[in-house]
């Protein structure tokens, strides 16, 4: 996956400060005040906070924060210019996110307002992650969500993302996602070869491979879940927009029998 590298511009000389195993860096963080890069999310399960120095003001605000709201990511979006008082926002796989003004001082959080406030957070089914390997071998990551309180095996609905070169199914309220779920759907988000995030041998290693490795990647990962019990093999179908419709239709094509419908 990509790194995060410094450069000396006198000496030209690099130094990589931070590269998970696994995912691309997913955003920087930046200090408050000269907006300085202080670390990065990365995006693999849920959203992790690594920073250049944990002993940093912002490390220490972060991590406090993030004790404060466990389970969901937290970003300071912008503060009084004595550093007194931040807007933080939250979100997660089942919050579309929360405002707080948030007093360094006083540690006091006070809800500003919330995103789509209509939606109930305690209503909304999480994404599991979801590891397996193609037939060549190559790693496959998604997101799985299942109805609340649910038995398995489940009818599943297999999601391809569009793009589909770059794109990729992230963790956060997926509306698709958790309206199929409502209506008792397991729904399965898969990161095909092709999707960004996981690398660039991952993206590249999609040129030329429409209806072909990419399509064999979702074939896998269906089986993955009648495999694992998840999905009841009679009831599964496949649902998109864009590269998504085009996966969905030449899934049904390519696989007949697997799939009983696509959309």
């Amino acid at each position: 996956p990509d790194a995060i590298v410094a450069l000396d511009t006198l000496t030209g000389d690099r130094k990589q400060v931070l590269r998970d195993a696994v995912v691309d860096p997913y955003r920087i963080i930046r200090a408050a005040g000269d907006r300085s890069p202080v670390g990065s999310y990365f995006m693999h399960d849920k959203l992790r906070m690594v920073f250049f120095d944990e002993k940093s003001e912002t490390a220490r605000l972060y991590r406090k924060l993030e004790r404060a709201f466990p389970g969901h990511a937290v970003s300071v979006t912008s503060g009084t210019r004595d550093g007194k008082l931040k807007i933080v926002r939250i979100w997660s796989d089942t919050s579309p996110g929360d405002f707080y003004l948030f007093d360094t001082a006083t540690n006091a959080a006070d809800l500003i307002f919330s995103r789509r406030s209509w939606l109930d957070p305690a209503t909304l089914a999480p994404s599991e992650l979801v590891s397996m390997k193609a037939r060549d071998g190559l790693p496959l990551h998604g997101y799985l969500t299942r109805p609340i309180g649910s038995q398995v095996p489940l009818p599943l609905v297999v999601m391809p993302h569009g793009g589909p070169i770059g794109i990729f199914d992230r963790w956060e309220v997926d509306d698709e996602a958790q309206m199929l779920a409502r209506a008792g759907y397991a729904v399965l988000r898969l990161n095909f070869r092709g999707s960004g995030n996981y690398g660039r041998a991952h993206m590249h290693a999609a040129a030329r491979e429409w209806g072909r490795t990419m399509q064999d990647d979702l074939t896998d990962a269906t089986r993955w879940a009648i495999e694992q019990k998840i999905a009841d093999p009679m009831r599964i179908c496949l649902y998109g927009a864009s590269y998504g419709a085009y996966a969905s239709l030449m899934g049904v094509a390519k696989e007949p029998d697997l799939y009983r419908c696509a959309a």
